[in-house]
């Protein structure tokens, strides 16, 4: 029965990745989302847009709280280059300039309120896969390098389950870990 089921399954991984072998990556959208970040959350909206047919401008603003008492914003700029590898899978890598600021404040019974403000401007670099898996179900990860000291300095990653409710509108679940956020998080794209 293990056995039949397991066969089952395959077959229809199988015809689900042979249905998608044809697929169209978009990399012009916009798209808004919630997640976490540290020990709190953030909201954040993105966007990409092509300039030719494998490079596109890209930006984000992400804000939230990395804790109870520290506020985080940040906004990214930059450029991404895409390019299909074969029917049903897309390699993407990107450069862009990162900036973040922190505020955070502190009230003592005795000595009042204390307020601290910081910001870092640097680099994150990312270089990633997207594969259809289906018509309507693509998986995404990236690899992220980040040279800013405001977020966790270094590699990270992402990876998410997109889903298309119509050929424009998908939602998406994922897993960030040391980039712009750390944690699960869910968004809505609309491919443009």
């Amino acid at each position: 029965m293990k056995k039949t089921m397991m066969k089952a399954g395959l077959l229809a991984l199988a015809l689900g990745a042979s249905t998608a072998a044809n697929a169209e990556f978009n990399y012009s959208y916009i798209e808004g989302g919630f997640g976490e970040i540290d020990e709190g959350e953030a909201l954040f909206a993105k966007g990409a847009f092509d300039l030719t047919k494998n490079f596109g401008l890209v930006g984000g603003i992400f804000i939230g709280d990395a804790d109870p008492n520290v506020d985080v914003t940040a906004f990214e700029i930059g450029g991404q280059f895409h390019q299909p590898l074969k029917g049903n899978l897309s390699f993407h890598a990107g450069l862009q300039l990162l900036h973040v600021e922190a505020e955070s404040s502190f009230t003592h019974p005795v000595f009042g309120t204390f307020k601290a403000k910081g910001d870092d401007t640097g680099f994150i670099a990312n270089a990633g896969l997207r594969f259809q898996v289906q018509p309507k179900l693509q998986l995404e990860g990236d690899l992220k390098l980040s040279s800013n000291d405001m977020i966790d300095d270094g590699v990270g990653a992402e990876g998410a389950v997109r889903y298309y409710f119509d050929p424009k509108l998908s939602v998406a679940g994922g897993l960030a870990v040391d980039t712009e956020l750390d944690g699960l998080f869910v968004s809505v794209r609309y491919d443009l």
